[in-house]
């Protein structure tokens, strides 16, 4: 059974062997500056919070906007006059 990554050109090999090497080369930064782990992950942490939000936000408007349909159907100001 042949690897799916024997048939690549030396082109795409080269340039895969060069997306491992930077993935080595953020993993020592990360090492190096424990800092930086901590601010990615409190920015993880952020975007998690946003999009809950978001998420809730778009929950609260869509509950709103069938309420709304469902009680303005029979009366003028729902009839898009």
């Amino acid at each position: 059974r042949r690897s799916g990554y024997q048939g690549l050109s030396p082109a795409l090999r080269s340039l895969r062997l060069i997306r491992i090497t930077r993935a080595f080369r953020m993993s020592r930064l990360f090492r190096s500056v424990p800092e930086l782990m901590i601010l990615v992950h409190g920015m993880f942490q952020g975007v998690r919070s946003v999009c809950t939000t978001l998420v809730l936000l778009i929950l609260v408007t869509y509950t709103f906007a069938v309420a709304m349909v469902q009680l303005l159907q029979n009366k003028e100001i729902g009839a898009g006059k």
